[in-house]
């Protein structure tokens, strides 16, 4: 009976893969998989974590349990780091901070690590060996929330502006009570039930402040297995000290969070993705509509990547007529595409086309696609451009390359943005017209003004991945963005731009500090998004800030320029503006504006000033 039934299985599927197109294809693709593809390794790039934490200090506040942490991270980087339990501080973190003889405030670190964990196993240890009570237990957690919020207050007010990051608490699970604690601990929550919400906890006092991020050991440690991360020899039930290993996972977890947030490496802005056996299987001009079986996994995958500000485009190299039916097949997910590049034209073609016009590097592009031949042609004819194969997007997901760090506004809606720039542009191109005269017809409204707190994480995405329009390219972190903000001699002046199609976004950053007793501004960082390139946007900003000098008896506006190869267009801005050349040499430059003795331009009578948010 069993051979008679296997041998109807044969028939059954050898007559579909025969009738059912999409069924063949779908069978086809998969017998074409030999193996899963290996996971993308998430190791650290200790060489370029080096170079881009160089010089950073970290300070780690907790027990021994962070030994072996703190060691690893010290032993693969030139970064300075300091544990309390190690020179005899406070495991407290509220205690350390308010002690002012403290190391820490000699330290002064660039990143401090938070672990309560020393307190918070004696709350385990009662659980465990004790009756316990819903109304205890809710003191605790109050008490465990009020010392992480109290500890990063301490620490901003003591001007620390940089990454605070909260270890969860580390834990094999062993209830004492069995597999059915959550019922047979009648009067209180269960271990389950309270390391649960110790966790909720920690993630609840980091989004209360701005850049308080947390090291979620059990995610961490899921991958591998908490008994080969967590020490055996001395567990004693209520609390253990990670192994080496457990520290290495750890520690590689600790550096990507630094790394997002410093924004280390190169950062992708636009996902390329082909079609036939990538996003779908099967062959489209072959098999059909009927005959292709969407990825949906992978089309999901794309979404949630979109949703952190990622734009997404098709590159096929296919008949230019099948749009249509990719739209079919796409259904719901052909909307999260800005650009779809479908032509006989080679891959490199179409990404070269992209990056035109989208306005961004080859370097800020990863490219998806299942035949080797086309990814390593890109990779030889076009080295900045990452590639991976389509198994790989789910990893996208936790590689930091894809990681934006914090989402702002604009970057949820810049899908939208580019959308409704590749409209302007079609508009543009088949404009009668000047170029003076498309700009008048468009509509343009400015809002400049000095940055408000809700302002600055906005203003440090931009600066860190603007590369064109930008006079300086000095890469200011958060902290110091933060600091300029307080500054009696700094400003910070922003830009948000409307017209006809839709907003901009915050797309303009000057920011401004005071020399010669407050006769000079010198702009230290002056840029702005390339989707405003050719509007005037800069040339009207810098009238502005001009004017505003000019009412505080400022003497003399300095621009600063260091050259690269892709922002000539700012030196340019400084020169048409009158400015005039004082210091050069091949790559840095400044240009002097006397407001005393020249006429200050006029704005462009094509854009509206406004002194709120429309």
């Amino acid at each position: 009976m069993r051979n008679f039934g296997q041998f109807r299985r044969i028939i059954k599927y050898s007559w579909l893969f025969i009738k059912d197109s999409k069924f063949r294809s779908r069978t086809l693709y998969m017998w074409g998989k030999t193996s899963d593809t290996e996971t993308k390794s998430q190791t650290a790039d200790y060489e370029q974590l080096k170079k881009g934490l160089d010089g950073k200090k970290l300070f780690f506040i907790g027990g021994c349990d962070l030994s072996f942490l703190k060691e690893y991270v010290q032993q693969n980087l030139t970064s300075k780091c300091l544990l309390t339990f190690e020179y005899g501080g406070s495991s407290n973190p509220l205690l350390e901070v308010k002690d002012e003889q403290s190391e820490l405030w000699s330290f002064c670190p660039d990143v401090v690590i938070l672990s309560h964990n020393m307190q918070i196993r004696n709350y385990i240890k009662e659980l465990q060996l004790h009756p316990v009570t819903y109304q205890d237990q809710d003191v605790q957690l109050q008490e465990i929330k009020n010392t992480f919020s109290e500890t990063i207050k301490a620490l901003r007010q003591k001007e620390i502006t940089g990454p605070i990051v909260l270890l969860t608490f580390p834990l094999v699970y062993r209830p004492t009570l069995g597999a059915f604690e959550y019922h047979s601990n009648t009067t209180g929550y269960s271990l389950i039930e309270f390391l649960a919400k110790l966790q909720l906890i920690v993630y609840d006092v980091a989004k209360t402040f701005d850049d308080v991020f947390v090291l979620n050991i059990d995610r961490v440690f899921a991958n591998e297995g908490n008994t080969q991360m967590l020490r055996r020899f001395d567990a004693i039930g209520w609390y253990d000290h990670p192994t080496r290993k457990g520290a290495k996972c750890l520690g590689d977890a600790l550096l990507q969070i630094l790394q997002v947030y410093y924004k280390i490496g190169k950062k992708i802005k636009c996902i390329a993705v082909d079609l036939d056996n990538t996003l779908w299987a099967g062959i489209i001009r072959d098999d059909g509509v009927a005959g292709i079986t969407l990825f949906a996994n992978r089309a999901r995958y794309l979404q949630m990547l979109q949703r952190r500000g990622i734009i997404l485009t098709i590159v096929s190299k296919n008949d230019p007529n099948i749009e249509p039916l990719v739209d079919e097949v796409l259904g719901e997910f052909g909307k999260i595409f800005t650009l779809k590049k479908i032509s006989w034209n080679n891959k490199v073609d179409s990404l070269q086309e992209i990056a035109t016009e989208l306005n961004i590097g080859l370097d800020s592009i990863a490219f998806f696609d299942d035949d080797p031949f086309n990814l390593d042609q890109v990779r030889h004819i076009l080295p900045g451009v990452s590639t991976y194969s389509p198994d790989e997007l789910l990893d996208a997901l936790h590689l930091p390359e894809f990681d934006p760090g914090v989402i702002t506004d604009e970057s949820r809606k810049r899908g939208l943005m580019y959308q409704q720039q590749k409209i302007r542009k079609d508009e543009e191109t088949g404009f009668q017209g000047s170029k003076e005269d498309f700009l008048k017809s468009i509509d343009m409204k400015l809002w400049i003004r000095e940055a408000a707190e809700r302002d600055l994480s906005r203003v440090t995405d931009l600066i860190g991945r603007t590369n064109q329009l930008n006079a300086t390219i000095t890469r200011f972190q958060k902290p110091e963005i933060i600091n300029f903000h307080k500054s009696k001699a700094h400003k910070i002046y922003v830009v948000n731009v409307w017209d006809k199609y839709g907003e901009y976004g915050l797309s303009g950053v000057a920011i401004i500090e005071e020399n010669d007793g407050g006769n000079e501004w010198v702009l230290i960082s002056f840029l702005f998004s390339c989707r405003v390139m050719g509007k005037t946007i800069e040339q009207n900003t810098l009238a502005f800030i001009q004017r505003e000098a000019k009412k505080v008896g400022v003497k003399r506006l300095v621009g600063q320029y260091k050259k690269t190869d892709r922002n000539a267009t700012m030196k340019r801005i400084f020169e048409e503006a009158k400015f005039h050349e004082k210091n050069s040499d091949d790559d840095f430059q400044e240009w002097i504006f006397d407001l005393d003795a020249q006429q200050i331009p006029d704005f462009s009578e094509w854009v509206k000033l406004l002194k709120s948010a429309p």
